[in-house]
């Protein structure tokens, strides 16, 4: 195939054999995901949706004979059009590729005979652009979209019309629907699409940290079961159905449970975006019961809200309210699970405003000094108190 005698559309939106990311909003959530032009079929695409992807659709260009793609995920596609070659449409693609040539030959002209030379040839460029959708329209309507469910897409409804945009976000609103006919967030109160953007202003809002949005919460609050429609701008958790899974998932795990499952479960079995499968954990961890904790990974890079740096290597309910977003937290939590004994790094995010000059300590290493130095300002701070009273 002569790539350059693509229309306009697959070379910038959709370039062959590059993932094109593609949202698409379902009962009041942006969903990201991708699209997949290729010449062939590879097993890694139909492999279960993780991440940030939570729906797939791949356009083979040309059907191949004997296919049998293992789809692992029910928001994978697989589309094939129709069989044989259209000679007709093989014509097209010559000339589109022939007119781009032509153009170049004129970019550097700037006289009224190159400019009209210019104007034709990008009307003709348009026309053939849209002979060219209208075969693959009919290749694909024509076609089959494959699926891991029982039930399949109808492809003449999805492909019609001239539009690859409005091809994938029929297919794609298909997916998400098969997938998820219904989520545990009041979706019908949500003024408009929630982004993975919102969870960190939201985050904001309900711990009123610095450069909180109330108006945030206010809108997005209640639909989500953050907030109630009487008070929309205050937090109020007692009808929060996602915090109810997160409860009952968490209480049939072992003692600790591992992050990566429970926030994939939220995010890709329940239905919420990664970044409100992490909103709601925090939420949890805040307001559960019994007392948990999260164990972060040893070179996490986390922070305050203050702009201090998170000392240790777990958030503990009273740490969640001060605890600045990070885009990457859900890399660097390992596990959550019943609050156990301190280490010394986990004490430092208290002691350290009576003793700054404490220290974290490597894993073996000893940390008497360390101990001595806090005895030492502890010393200090009762002298201070004593003078002070007299």
């Amino acid at each position: 195939m002569n790539h350059y005698g693509e229309p306009r559309v697959w070379l910038e939106q959709f370039p062959l054999g590059e993932p094109a990311s593609f949202s698409h909003e379902h009962l009041g959530v942006l969903y990201p995901g991708e699209v997949i032009r290729s010449e062939r079929w590879s097993p890694k695409w139909g492999e279960r949706l993780t991440g940030d992807v939570f729906f797939r659709i791949v356009l083979l260009c040309q059907r191949r004979g004997g296919l049998r793609p293992a789809l692992q995920d029910r928001r994978i596609a697989l589309c094939l059009p129709a069989v044989g070659y259209s000679s007709h449409r093989g014509r097209l693609a010559a000339d589109l590729a022939t007119i781009r040539e032509a153009q170049a030959l004129y970019l550097s002209h700037h006289d009224a005979e190159a400019d009209l030379i210019r104007q034709t040839l990008q009307r003709h460029q348009a026309g053939l652009e849209e002979q060219l959708l209208g075969e693959e329209s009919v290749r694909y309507s024509e076609g089959r979209v494959l699926t891991s469910g029982e039930n399949q897409p109808d492809t003449a409804f999805l492909f019609a019309g001239l539009d690859p945009t409005a091809w994938f976000s029929r297919l794609a609103g298909w997916l998400l629907a098969e997938a998820w006919p219904s989520l545990p967030i009041g979706s019908a109160a949500l003024p408009r699409p929630v982004t993975g953007n919102d969870a960190s202003v939201l985050h904001r809002a309900i711990f009123r940290q610095p450069e909180a949005r109330p108006d945030n919460l206010e809108q997005l609050g209640p639909g989500l079961g953050l907030s109630t429609f009487a008070m929309p701008t205050e937090s109020d958790l007692s009808a929060c159905r996602v915090l109810e899974l997160v409860r009952d998932r968490i209480s049939g795990q072992a003692a600790e449970a591992q992050w990566a499952g429970i926030h994939n479960y939220l995010a890709h079995e329940v239905g919420l975006t990664g970044p409100l499968a992490t909103l709601y954990l925090l939420v949890y961890l805040y307001c559960g019961r019994p007392e948990l904790a999260v164990s972060l990974s040893r070179d996490h890079q986390l922070s305050l809200a203050d702009g201090r740096p998170l000392l240790g290597s777990r958030i503990t309910p009273d740490l969640v309210p001060a605890l600045w977003w990070h885009a990457r937290l859900a890399d660097w939590a390992e596990a959550i699970g019943p609050v156990t004994e301190p280490s010394w790094n986990d004490t430092l995010q208290h002691l350290s405003a009576l003793s700054p000059g404490l220290t974290p300590i490597g894993e073996g290493d000893n940390f008497k000094a360390q101990e001595r130095s806090l005895l030492t300002s502890l010393e200090t701070l009762t002298q201070g108190l004593s003078q002070a009273r007299e």
